[in-house]
Parts: C-alpha cells; sequence; structure tokens
C-alpha cells in the first residue's frame, strides 16, 4: 500500500543510540474474530489499559505480545509475523500507547516523538519517506525508514545482517500518543505491507 501524502527524500542518520524500552507482561483486553476475504481471518483487538484503550484488526493467526514499559511509561502490543526465508529475523506490527509529557510520559508531541525517533536511527539508516495522513479521524506523521541490522548472534536465529524496512505512524489525542509501526526483512517488505495498511484503516481510538 502506498503512504498518503508523503513528500519522497533520502537522509543519512548519523547518531547510534539503543534504547531498552520494557519488560514483556500481560494485561486485559479481548479480541473478536471476523472473516475477511473467504478464509482469510482477522481478529479485533480492544485494549484496556488506558494508555491503550483501542481497536484495529490484524490477521489472526499472528501470535500476540503484551507489553509495558519500565524506563518510560507505555503500554503496547507486539503482533508477530511468520519468520523470513532465511530464519534471520521475524517481521512484525506493533501499536504503542504513552502519556504526554504533562501527564507523567515522556514526549509532548507526536512530532517531538518522531525527531526523537530519527535522532536513535542506526548509522545507515535513510529516511525513504515522511508526511502526513488521517487515522482514526486523527491526523497523524506517517514516516518510511531502510536500515540494516548488523549479526546478533541468539539462539535458533541464524546470525547475518538483515535489511530492514520500517514503517512508523504517530499521532496525538491528548492526554495519550499513539504510535503504529511495522518492521520487515525489506526483502520481504511488500508480503505483509497490505496486513498494516488495514490495521492502520481499522485503527479507532475508544
Amino acid at each position: 500500500a502506498l503512504m498518503t501524502n508523503m513528500k519522497m527524500m533520502k537522509l543519512p542518520i548519523n547518531v547510534i543510540v539503543l534504547l531498552s524500552l520494557g519488560a514483556v507482561v500481560l494485561w486485559p483486553c479481548t479480541m473478536g474474530v471476523t472473516a475477511m476475504g473467504g478464509e482469510q481471518i482477522e481478529k479485533i483487538y480492544e485494549g484496556t489499559a488506558p494508555e491503550l484503550r483501542v481497536t484495529f484488526r490484524y490477521p489472526g493467526r499472528w501470535p500476540v505480545q503484551e507489553e509495558r514499559g519500565t524506563r518510560q511509561p507505555y503500554q503496547a502490543v507486539r503482533i508477530m509475523a511468520p519468520r523470513n526465508a532465511e530464519g534471520t529475523y521475524t517481521s512484525h506490527v506493533s501499536v504503542r500507547g504513552f502519556r504526554i509529557k504533562s501527564q507523567g510520559g515522556q514526549y509532548e508531541s507526536a512530532e517531538e516523538l518522531v525527531a526523537q525517533y530519527k535522532r536513535h536511527l542506526l548509522p545507515d539508516a535513510q529516511v525513504i519517506a515522511e508526511g502526513s495522513r488521517k487515522l482514526g479521524g486523527l491526523t497523524a506523521t506517517e514516516i518510511l525508514v531502510s536500515y540494516t541490522i548488523p549479526a546478533i548472534h541468539h539462539k535458533d536465529i541464524k546470525a547475518a545482517p538483515v535489511p530492514i524496512k520500517e514503517r512508523k505512524v504517530v499521532l496525538a489525542d491528548p492526554p495519550y500518543l499513539y504510535e503504529l509501526s511495522y518492521v520487515a526483512d525489506s526483502r520481504e517488505y511488500d508480503r505483509y505491507a497490505d496486513h498494516f495498511e488495514r490495521l492502520l484503516e481499522s485503527f479507532q481510538v475508544q
């Protein structure tokens, strides 16, 4: 799916900052199931945590992980796609909710969150596109970035550099900010891009 109202550009980023953002925990949510496209099934995520009272559709066969931030306060849900063909990376979509700074969070606006994200990109990162779109009746900032993850040795994961493409959509609905992301092996990005677009189109703040 094409990004809306995007200004194309390339911009090298030369700052390395890697953040550890939180541990995985569980909290109550509800999920419904709906048919889509014949045999293809989607579920409806309904968050109940204060920072993540949102609903959206996602692929029903993808595993769901929920997180709560520790170094910075946030609630998040991460939905895992199948692992890539080389066994080196698992594509995923995620939705995070933050309180704004005046309510105890780290960022006061969507623009501040996006600027922080850019500053912390890996040194080979390129901003492919950036612009705005409507999401759930709200104006959001959208950014598409490419970079390479160095080879990392983890159990059951082949150690090899992985080219990544990441699409991120950030919006504010005070007192909360929301960050929706799709991260994939760039060679398989198009395979799941439509799933993320459907998630965006169905996203609603409750």
